[in-house]
């Protein structure tokens, strides 16, 4: 499975989030309130954030890479918990009501390519950030949480909720999921009962175009839900599975890159309209909001450094897009 999905109008599009995945479109419902633009903040390494302004690349990095060592897996234990418990027949009888045969075929090939799943699945993790109370000195705990033996930054971006760059480069954006056991058995049975009020509209939908939203769903179970106890992170994530939908933009840009002294692929979202004229609306200087330098006693060095890099990316008013938190807590650096 290597094609991209077909592209569906906005209006379908909506009615099929809200059928399928209610959490996350309920999220962007709030995040996106009023037709605001979101922001959204990378807590990374002052080294990092340099060479994303330079380059205008973001990394993506395997989920078995990632700090919580559990990244796909807590999700699949939660599901296969809930389906023992027969929430696979339901959810089963209600998509086949549907189109015969359309849940057998989507659970096959999920398990099929679980693999796949857990292997190939590289994400950018971005925080959901607040403009009232993060603007100036970013958040605490994201400060401790990354890159801790470091000078730390936070690129702040806006991010367009409908995008068709996202659909040139494969990419799904949404918000993780910090789900207990009872909380990703509401979701499940949730979904359940809205394929069962939808039956009409999804029975006119092409059976390949069905199966795909249900082998989907079963991946965001896994891909977009974190434990619990990381609820403070709010974080949302830019997901890209090249074995299911490659991306003619994305493929060329992957690279063997040696992260922490383990060399492994990554994958570089490009945040430049010079690689495609598509991803205008994701241009790096389009979508920079601010940088928030972290606690170091080498602040003034790096505002005056990051300024000048920014201009150079096409940001306007760096001088003023620059800040550096003043939460008073030592710096290893």
């Amino acid at each position: 499975m290597t094609d991209t999905p077909p592209p569906i109008d906005r209006a379908t599009l909506d009615r099929i989030s809200k059928i399928f995945f209610p959490y996350s479109h309920a999220e962007s419902e709030r995040a996106y309130a009023g037709g605001r633009v979101a922001k959204f903040a990378h807590y990374t390494s002052a080294d990092v954030a340099l060479k994303i302004i330079k380059e205008k690349r973001i990394w993506m990095r395997n989920t078995t890479c990632m700090a919580d060592y559990k990244e796909v897996t807590h999700g699949h234990e939660m599901l296969r918990v809930c389906f023992e418990g027969g929430s696979r027949e339901r959810f089963r009888a209600a998509l086949n009501a549907c189109r015969e045969g359309v849940a057998d075929k989507a659970i096959n090939l999920f398990d099929k390519h679980w693999a796949d799943t857990l292997f190939n699945t590289f994400v950018t993790c971005l925080s959901e950030h607040d403009e009232n109370t993060e603007d100036r000195h970013g958040r605490l705990s994201m400060w401790r949480a990354f890159a801790p033996n470091t000078t730390r930054v936070a690129l702040v971006f806006a991010v367009p909720r409908a995008t068709k760059a996202v659909q040139h480069l494969s990419l799904t954006f949404a918000p993780v999921g910090y789900f207990s056991q009872a909380k990703m058995q509401e979701q499940l049975d949730l979904i359940i009962a809205n394929i069962g009020r939808e039956k009409e509209f999804l029975t006119a939908l092409p059976p390949d175009q069905l199966r795909v939203l249900a082998l989907l769903t079963l991946r965001a179970s896994h891909v977009g839900v974190k434990h619990e106890g990381f609820h403070e992170e709010r974080e949302w994530r830019a997901i890209y599975g090249p074995v299911f939908w490659q991306s003619a933009i994305m493929a060329p840009l992957m690279t063997i890159e040696p992260v922490w002294g383990v060399p492994q692929r990554v994958y570089r979202i490009p945040l430049d309209i010079a690689v495609n004229p598509e991803l205008r609306e994701i241009d790096f200087a389009n979508i920079f909001y601010r940088l928030i330098i972290g606690p170091s006693p080498y602040g003034a060095a790096m505002e005056d450094a990051f300024i000048r890099e920014l201009r150079n990316s096409g940001v306007e008013d760096a001088n003023n897009r620059v800040f550096r938190s003043e939460i008073p807590i030592r710096s290893l650096m």
